[in-house]
């Protein structure tokens, strides 16, 4: 007669147990989903740029440029850090004394981004900043053929189109320390490619 109530207590507190383990592992199991993959991108953008310089004898027209790009995100719960890499290139209309030629300009851009997906994972807000190098040449004449050191910034969102594709439009700013201190300002569209 003692028995049988210490039976149905070790059935009850073993049933409670089996009961409890499956809802311990389903709530386990969105907090380890929870932190999105790590990933890395290429990227081609295109951008409508203006190039402004200090001094007044050197006017650069607004003007069309490309871009190829690649990096890395690393994600926690809601934010994550990128390594980038970027070359941008930009072909202009100058004039410098009163003399008009084309001008080219290359930058190569090293830098980081800060990303967050909190609201959805599909819209991704980000801010971008480094240093670049800069190189400009001039077919018309070589008074501003030079090249120097800057830094960049800029703004952007991520548009995740699927597993592996994005549109990201962007505005850009970059500073150089060529021949006359000079800037650019873009704003653009880039197409990226996830893996």
């Amino acid at each position: 007669m003692i028995a049988s109530p210490c039976l149905a207590a070790l059935a009850s507190v073993s049933s409670l147990a089996s009961f409890a383990a499956p809802l311990r592992d389903e709530r386990a199991i969105p907090s380890m989903a929870s932190k999105p993959p790590d990933e890395r991108w290429i990227s081609i953008g295109f951008y409508d740029i203006d190039t402004r310089f200090e001094s007044s004898d050197i006017a650069g027209d607004g003007d069309e440029a490309f871009s190829y790009g690649a990096g890395a995100w690393w994600w926690g719960d809601e934010f994550g850090s990128a390594a980038e890499a970027q070359i941008l290139y930009s072909r202009h209309e100058a004039t410098v004394s009163g003399n008009t030629g084309e001008l080219q300009t290359w930058n190569l851009m090293v830098g980081a981004r800060l990303g967050w997906r909190g609201i959805d994972d599909h819209f991704i807000p980000y801010a971008r900043a480094g240093a670049l190098w800069r190189n400009d040449n001039g077919d018309e004449f070589t008074a501003i053929n030079d090249d120097g050191l800057g830094v960049y910034g800029g703004l952007g969102l991520e548009v995740r189109l699927g597993s592996h594709f994005a549109l990201s439009p962007e505005i850009l700013w970059t500073w150089a320390d060529v021949s006359d201190d000079s800037t650019q300002a873009a704003a653009g569209l880039a197409l990226v490619v996830r893996f």
